[in-house]
């Protein structure tokens, strides 16, 4: 996160293996049946308010409620999270969206690990947000 400007004021963003992981890290009693399984895997994130017994650390992203959720439409990647992944944009701020790796070359020495799943299908659009947190809203 040290490597993104800005990107202290924003939720955690986060990625699960699979939509039933969803309830281990964010309130999601108020969100009607099967909605989640109509928007998730793919892309789509999720903002959501940080579950009281979340499995996220506390120290994360401390004085923000709501958390980013994704869930990959990839199984080779669902498969192998087995738990939580921390995720950022693939770009600096006011850089063009990335649609491979070659694209955020800079950034990999901030990077443990360097997935390449080819080019990003949905291109330079990114993902379509979706503002579940609050009841009601």
């Amino acid at each position: 996160m040290r490597s993104k400007a800005g990107s202290l004021q924003c939720p955690l963003a986060i990625c699960v293996g699979d939509v039933s992981d969803i309830e281990r890290v964010a309130t999601t009693n108020h969100i009607p049946h099967g909605l989640l399984h109509s928007l998730l895997p793919g892309p789509v994130t999720l903002v959501l308010q940080r579950g009281e017994s979340s499995i996220l650390e506390r120290s994360l992203k401390p004085g923000i409620d709501t958390i980013g959720v994704r869930v990959p439409d990839c199984d080779e990647v669902s498969r192998g999270l087995g738990s939580v992944l921390a995720l950022t944009i693939a770009n600096l701020k006011g850089d063009r969206s990335s649609v491979c790796v070659n694209d955020f070359e800079s950034l990999w020495q901030y990077c443990a690990y360097v997935y390449d799943g080819g080019l990003v299908p949905s291109g330079r659009q990114g993902p379509t947000i979706v503002d579940l947190s609050k009841v009601g809203k």
